[in-house]
């Protein structure tokens, strides 16, 4: 490994390549060998790379923090006239954070808000950068639409109180076999400092093989960082037996029997 004082190359001495040079830069400047492979084949989030020497395998997140841009609005301004420019009125604010009323594009907004969700840190950026949770959404009550949101501006170095959403992959065996699967719980309020927000927590229902089997939140796999105020016990699925069809019996009216003759 050279000396990283003396190895000043610039991005293309990077041996893979990339449309965005500001990457290959911050690559080159990590001064370990990198795995090559083509443009189309790459995936700029996460990459894994291999050291030849001291330092073994090891992950390199390059997840860059979604970022949204934001105009400051004035308060008399009509919000049908917002929304006809196709902006969508917002507002911003925190502990320690003035309220701000905001416009942002409706359009932009949307993308961001299905990948990002209410639990996942974001950077407002206009007059001024705000690290910020998307805390409250109000939705159109026909189309759906969002029609306004507010942005709570977080403290660095403090902790949150999120709820995130549990995702449940794999197949239950016993469900497969008959039986019916109960999610009891579909989000779980958890605690941690913003960098260690999760998106999601999987809960893997593989696990459940026999008619009664259930997953607590003790049996969560909650990343490093993460801790629930929840009861261990606490019951997030279960699988049930399937009920069994009732027929009801109706009684029958002997009077109203007509006989012919």
């Amino acid at each position: 490994m050279g000396d990283p004082a003396q190895d000043e190359g610039t991005c293309s001495d990077n041996p893979i390549e990339f449309e965005d040079c500001t990457l290959k830069g911050a690559l080159h400047r990590l001064h370990y060998p990198l795995p090559y492979f083509p443009v189309q084949d790459f995936n700029p989030k996460v990459l894994f790379c291999q050291t030849s020497l001291l330092f073994g395998p090891f992950w390199i997140d390059f997840s860059p923090m979604q970022t949204l841009a934001f105009k400051t609005r004035k308060d008399k301004e009509k919000l049908s006239a917002v929304r006809a420019r196709g902006e969508m009125p917002a507002v911003f604010y925190g502990r320690l954070e003035k309220s701000t009323p905001i416009s942002v594009s409706l359009g932009n907004f949307k993308k961001l808000f299905r990948t990002a969700g209410e639990s996942t840190v974001i950077s407002l950026s206009g007059d001024g950068e705000h690290e910020a949770l998307i805390h409250e959404v109000q939705f159109h009550p026909v189309t759906g639409e969002p029609m306004h949101a507010d942005f709570y501006v977080i403290e660095k170095g403090k902790a949150l109180e999120v709820d995130v959403p549990l995702e449940f992959i794999g197949e239950s065996p016993a469900v497969k076999s008959g039986g019916i699967l109960i999610k009891v719980m579909h989000e779980l309020p958890i605690s941690a400092l913003p960098k260690d927000l999760p998106h999601n927590i999987e809960v893997d229902i593989s696990v459940l093989k026999e008619i009664g089997d259930n997953i607590s939140v003790g049996g969560l796999k909650l990343p490093e960082g993460v801790t629930t105020e929840s009861g261990l016990e606490e019951v997030v699925v279960s699988v049930a037996a399937p009920k069994e069809e009732v027929v009801e019996e109706v009684p029958v009216d002997l009077s109203a029997i007509e006989v012919e003759k």
